[in-house]
């Protein structure tokens, strides 16, 4: 299944890398508006190849997927620095075995519509496209180098299943213990 999908990105890069799509595209090399359908929840997750601390949560976010797309929740994991080269975001979905669909947001239309700063940032929508939630995916990295040994607070799972539920989401923003997203 990764092959394939390791194949369609090679075919959006390609795109992306001649100038024929712009905005954020997925791995079709379509130019995608995430929060254009309609679902009960729209999660972006700002992650970039060379962030540890992504790499490190690719095995969460695999988890994430897999626990909430069938209770609606659509998910986008979204390559936003500006400089990333085609080649290392193919090789990163390959290596990492990455599951939910990718975006990549060269000219970062995401990123100024969220204003994540961080990777991996969360920006989760309800089903009336508003953001109810910012921020980390749990307390995991206390800072980019300090970590604790056990996850106690998981506040995006916790704002998934609010919005999930049709209740108010508790904790609307996090400190995000990641690396900066390069602006362009």
């Amino acid at each position: 299944m990764w092959r394939a999908a390791l194949g369609a990105v090679l075919v959006a890069l390609a795109l992306v890398t001649l100038g024929c799509a712009e905005g954020a595209v997925d791995v079709n090399g379509r130019r995608v508006d995430p929060l254009r359908e309609d679902a009960p929840a729209t999660l972006l997750l700002f992650v970039a190849e060379a962030c540890p601390i992504s790499n490190r949560y690719v095995p969460e976010i695999n988890r994430l997927y897999r626990d909430y797309r069938a209770r609606g929740l659509r998910m986008f994991l979204v390559y936003a620095n500006p400089g990333s080269e085609p080649k290392s975001v193919v090789g990163h979905v390959a290596d990492y075995k990455i599951e939910p669909p990718v975006l990549i947001d060269r000219e970062q239309a995401l990123v100024d519509k969220t204003e994540v700063e961080r990777t991996p940032e969360a920006a989760l929508f309800d089903a009336t496209d508003t953001l109810v939630y910012r921020g980390r995916i749990d307390d995991r990295f206390v800072t980019y180098t300090q970590r604790r040994n056990r996850v106690t607070r998981r506040e995006l799972r916790d704002a998934i299943e609010a919005v999930l539920e049709k209740r108010p989401v508790t904790v609307k923003t996090t400190t995000v213990a990641g690396c900066h997203i390069d602006r362009r």
